[in-house]
């Protein structure tokens, strides 16, 4: 998740006060507990950013340091009373997380609330200061962040766990491999398994299924509405790995509902010098919590590829309409009532202004979210499948209509959107494998460029003769395809073998 904030520091490291702030720099790990009750504790959720000095306050900011350094009062993480045994240990570099079954096998995922970042820096430049700085870029997310969500998505029809925050003390049923990873830490535990009954995929198992054939499709338009609820809550941090699927099944069919995961760096807010800086050049993205949404492009950096990507189809009218009905079910009395889910010292801080924020970005919300449909309607890509299809261009001048279909010119229609000149300049369309047409009318005059790879299979393309269109054909079927989705969406090397290995050792 900080592999952008690396290189920019790394970009910054000759403008920096190094020996100024490298000795103003260091953490505090060790958290104080003071004893509440026999099954509760008051302690902090770290104290890694707490006494700032100056330089390190202008540089770094003031952010959330409070937060995190403010004892409240947890229950102590008891597996035997809660009737929860280690499965193994969870994914994540900087967040350790531990998979847990209870009585009934389902499946929980105990996850520490502080971050440890040296697993995601470089090691070539991984030393003191670039950890410290690192580091140091968490306390602009709220530590209690994820126990107000819930009431927001509720409301708003998006699937959201149920977290609490838990103090775990040295416990023997940790078992030797976890005790030094989770003892002695706050941590958030919360159920993985959100729908009983209903199979979870990742993102690349997903993305598989919907190039395979047509048996499989996305809900587009849920997705558009969660990602709504990460507008409003400025959560920047929306790659690939920050979501599960739903697979619902019926009629041999199986539709995908998106399933957002971690609310790590929600109402993410930081106000020093340095990000500021950083955001001149790189990381537009971490704007963070304002008052208003005019920055909604930016915010969504992260996610870009895979907005492209799963917001394809929904026109204009149907954004117009999801963000008018987010709006009017998340009422005001809502958002005051889901800030104060955070323990009363926390909200003490500055619950209020969340509050005001979050009130002033619903206002706005539905009309700036069209800035970001123009900006993803500018460059659209349609995909086929690695079945044979039909893909047709129809309109005017003003207006293309493209139409995917089966191989024959009667076939059930899959896909279909009006672009529109004033708002598009390049479609691509990508065939994948089987043997695809590609149907221009005739008469069809229009300035918008079409860019088409017809991948691999024998592919036939009859276009008109006043249209630009640059058309190919290659080895791109959706293996090839997802392959090269890796970098933009980005998937790195390491993560794909960390996933092939677990899949190997379930077997």
């Amino acid at each position: 998740m900080y592999r952008r904030q690396i290189n920019a520091i790394r970009f910054f490291w000759s403008a920096l006060p190094l020996v100024v702030l490298n000795g103003s720099l260091t953490a505090q790990s060790v958290l104080p507990i003071r004893v509440s009750t026999h099954d509760s504790v008051a302690v902090a959720a770290s104290q890694t950013y707490s006494q700032p000095s100056l330089i390190r306050r202008l540089f770094m900011g003031s952010n959330y340091r409070k937060e995190w350094e403010t004892p409240v009062a947890l229950p102590i993480f008891d597996m035997a009373s809660l009737g929860l045994t280690v499965k193994e240990l969870g994914g994540g570099k900087q967040t350790k997380s531990l998979r847990l079954l209870d009585r009934d096998s389902v499946e929980w995922a105990l996850r520490t609330v502080d971050k440890d970042v040296r697993p995601a820096i470089p090691k070539i430049i991984r030393n003191g200061f670039t950890v410290s700085i690192v580091q140091d870029m968490v306390s602009a997310a709220h530590p209690f962040a994820p126990l107000t969500i819930p009431p927001l998505a509720t409301a708003t029809g998006v699937q959201a766990g149920q977290p609490s925050f838990y103090f775990v003390p040295d416990d023997t049923a940790l078992g030797p491999p976890y005790r030094e990873l989770f003892a002695g830490k706050v941590c958030l535990l919360e159920k993985r398994d959100l729908l009983q009954g209903v199979e979870l995929r990742n993102t690349e198992k997903m993305l598989q299924q919907l190039f395979e054939d047509h048996h499989s499709q996305l809900d587009q338009a849920a997705y558009l509405n969660a990602r709504l609820l990460d507008m409003q809550i400025a959560d920047w941090d929306r790659h690939y790995d920050q979501w599960k699927w739903a697979a619902f099944d019926s009629s041999g069919k199986t539709t995908y509902v998106a399933i957002p995961k971690d609310r790590d760096q929600a109402y993410f807010s930081s106000n020093g010098w340095l990000l500021k800086l950083i955001r001149l050049f790189t990381m537009k993205y971490t704007i963070g919590l304002t008052e208003e949404t005019s920055n909604i492009v930016n915010l969504n950096g992260v996610a870009w590829s895979l907005d492209r990507l799963l917001l394809n189809e929904l026109p204009k009218s149907e954004w117009v309409r999801i963000a008018n009905t987010f709006q009017q079910n998340l009422t005001d009395d809502l958002i005051r009532e889901a800030v104060k889910r955070m323990p009363a010292q926390e909200y003490a801080i500055h619950g209020e202004a969340i509050t005001n924020k979050l009130l002033l970005r619903k206002k706005t919300l539905p009309e700036d979210v069209l800035r970001y449909y123009r900006f993803l309607a500018k460059e659209v890509t349609v995909y086929g499948t690695d079945k044979a299809e039909r893909f047709e261009l129809t309109g005017n001048s003003d207006s293309v209509t493209v139409t995917v279909r089966g191989k024959q010119k009667e076939d059930k229609i899959y896909y279909q959107r009006t672009f529109y000149t004033s708002e598009t300049k390049k479609i691509t369309l990508l065939g994948l494998d089987g043997d695809d047409l590609f149907v221009a009318a005739k008469d069809l005059h229009n300035p918008i460029r079409f860019e088409v790879n017809g991948g691999s299979g024998s592919n036939k393309y009859e276009w008109s003769d006043f249209i630009k269109v640059k058309a190919k054909d290659s080895d791109m079927d959706s293996r090839v395809y997802l392959k090269k989705l890796r970098k933009p969406l980005r998937i790195r090397e390491e993560e794909k073998n960390d996933d092939e290995h677990k899949d190997k050792s379930k077997k």
